[in-house]
Formats: structure tokens, C-alpha cells, sequence
């Protein structure tokens, strides 16, 4: 029912969505049906083809229960993204469909234990990251598919050291450009 929806939402037949796929169009019904259920791979490549990300799909089949929950998280989602500059966006893309061998969930994971950490233990490992950073830059071994603002990266640094020193484990980083204020 899922891929029903996603594919009538976009006003897809099944016809030219199973061309898009190669599989004969009663692949794609019996998909629909749930007579038969696509491959992980095929079922990415199903919203992949309907130009739509397959994680609010996923989430709705394993959590129905959460779905309105799930609806209203992702309107505040669609209106902060719709505020973010571009190269965050590359980032956030990068984040859940880069080929860097982690999955998003992990990434998020690792980034909200990491933000869950005393403000001294986030600087120095923050530290560890951007100099790591750097000197792969130096030595021309950095992946290249997103912009990292070394700038920001640095600021953020010194204003979090500076909250240490004053025993404070929140900063507000304002950037001198159109960005936001960054937390």
C-alpha cells in the first residue's frame, strides 16, 4: 500500500515505473498487492525512480503507529531545510546518500552522542576532527564531496572552549555571512 501511494503521488503509472526499473509491470503490481515484496535495492530504487527518498516509506512501514507523529516531525523538517544555505544541504545529502560505508542512522547517532558529551570532551574531539581534516587537505586525501567551512569549524571551537572556561555547556555561534544562528 505504501508503494501504491508514493507512486499514485507522483502520478506514475505502474507501466513506465517498471521500465524505469526493468521488471515487468506485474512485478510492480504484485509489489503493490503485497503478493511479493521487492529487494531492499529494488525498493530504494522504486522511490530512487519516483524521484522520492525511501526513508519516510521505511519509517511508516515500521512504525505505523507514529505516523502522524512521523507527518508532523516532517513539516518541521521540510521548513528548516527549506532555510539551510546550500552546501548544508550538499552536506545533509552527503550525510544519507554519500558513498562513505555509514549508514545516516549511524552518523546521526554518532553526532548526537557526541553533542551529548560535557562541552570540554565535545571541543577536543572537535579539535581531533578538524586537524585530522587538515592534514588530510594538505596532503590532497580528503574525499571532496561536500565543502567544509574551516572558518566556522574554527569558530565554533573557540567559542566552545571559551563556554568551558566560563563552566557553560551551550554557545551561540553567529557566522559573518547569511547563515543562521548556529548552536
Amino acid at each position: 500500500m505504501i508503494l501504491a501511494k508514493a507512486r499514485i503521488g507522483r502520478k506514475k503509472s505502474q507501466e513506465s515505473l517498471a521500465l524505469s526499473l526493468g521488471v515487468a509491470r506485474k512485478t510492480i503490481q504484485n509489489w503493490e498487492n503485497d503478493i511479493s515484496s521487492p529487494s531492499i535495492k529494488q525498493a530504494i530504487d522504486y522511490f530512487k525512480a519516483l524521484g522520492l527518498s525511501p526513508l519516510p516509506a521505511l519509517l511508516e512501514y515500521l512504525y505505523p503507529e507514529l505516523k502522524d507523529q512521523f507527518q508532523d516531525k516532517r513539516k518541521e523538517l521540510q521548513v528548516l531545510i527549506s532555510d539551510l544555505p546550500l552546501e548544508t544541504i550538499d552536506q545533509l545529502l552527503n550525510l544519507f546518500y554519500g558513498e562513505h560505508g555509514s549508514s545516516p542512522r549511524a552518523i546521526m547517532n554518532l553526532l548526537s552522542a557526541h553533542l551529548e558529551t560535557p562541552m570540554k570532551d565535545r571541543v577536543s574531539n572537535g579539535s581531533l576532527i578538524v586537524k585530522n581534516y587538515e592534514l588530510a587537505k594538505k596532503k590532497h586525501k580528503t574525499l571532496e564531496r561536500v565543502k567544509v567551512d574551516l572558518e566556522l569549524l574554527h569558530q565554533a571551537l573557540q567559542e566552545g572552549e571559551e563556554a568551558f572556561v566560563k563552566g557553560s555547556e551551550a554557545y551561540v555561534l553567529t557566522k559573518n555571512t547569511n547563515d543562521k544562528e548556529e548552536k
